[in-house]
C-alpha cells in the first residue's frame, strides 16, 4: 500500500512539474511568499488568494519544491551538526575522566589521605557546581 501511495504522489508531483507551464509567470506570487510558504511561516488565510494558482502553475510548483528541499537539507545539516557537537562533547568528557582516573593513583602516593579526600571532594564539587569548595582546595593546589 505504501508503495502505491508513493507512486501516486510521484505521479502527481511529476504532472505538476510539467502539466501547467507558465513561462511568463502571469499571476505568480512573489518568490519571498513561496519561500515563506515552504518554511510554513504563512498563515492559511493568506494562502487562499494563491492556492488555485499554486495548483495550476508548474513554475511556482517547481520553485516551492526547490525551496522545500533546500529547507529540508538545512534542517538535516543542523541536526547533524548538533549531534556531532554532542558526540564531541561526550568524547571530551570521557577522555577527561579517563585522564583524571589515571592520575588518581599518582595523587594518592603524592598526597596524604586527608589531602586526597579534600582533592576528591573539590573535584566532585567543582564538577557539580562549577566552583571551588573552599580554603582546603587552595591548600591542595599549593601542595601539588
Amino acid at each position: 500500500m505504501d508503495n502505491e501511495l508513493k507512486a501516486f504522489e510521484e505521479f502527481l508531483t511529476e504532472g505538476s512539474r510539467t502539466a501547467y507551464p507558465n513561462p511568463s509567470r502571469h499571476g505568480c506570487p512573489p518568490q519571498e511568499f513561496l519561500k515563506n510558504l515552504a518554511k510554513h511561516r504563512i498563515p492559511i488565510e493568506e494562502t487562499a488568494a494563491y492556492i488555485d494558482h499554486l495548483r495550476s502553475c508548474s513554475e511556482c510548483f517547481l520553485d516551492y519544491t526547490r525551496f522545500s528541499e533546500t529547507i529540508s537539507r538545512e534542517k538535516r545539516r543542523m541536526r547533524f551538526i548538533a549531534l556531532g557537537s554532542i558526540a564531541a562533547l561526550l568524547c571530551v568528557v570521557v577522555v577527561g575522566e579517563y585522564v583524571i582516573l589515571r592520575t588518581l593513583p599518582i595523587m594518592e602516593r603524592k598526597l596524604g589521605s586527608w589531602q586526597l579526600y579534600i582533592w576528591k571532594t573539590y573535584r566532585l564539587s567543582a564538577g557539580r557546581m562549577g566552583r571551588a569548595v573552599g580554603i582546603e582546595s587552595q591548600t591542595l593546589n599549593e601542595d601539588c
